[in-house]
């Protein structure tokens, strides 16, 4: 079972914006993509378009980044 912990809605980020989760969190992350993107998934990189989601698990390293 799941169970939602946090949450956010409509977050905006400047174009230098750079999100890095080496050791991943504790819990499972659910991110809907806005712009395209470009993540890093344990060792796994690749671009997301707008109106993506991306569901990673806990303790998974992750960064992501605007692709400009």
């Amino acid at each position: 079972m799941y169970q939602i912990t946090a949450g956010g809605i409509d977050a905006h980020h400047n174009a230098s914006f750079f999100m890095s989760r080496p050791n991943g969190l504790k819990d499972h992350v659910l991110l809907f993509v806005k712009v395209k993107a470009l993540f890093t998934i344990a060792d796994n990189s690749f671009c997301v378009s707008p109106g993506s989601a991306l569901f990673i698990r806990q303790n998974t390293p992750y960064e992501y980044r605007s692709a400009k």
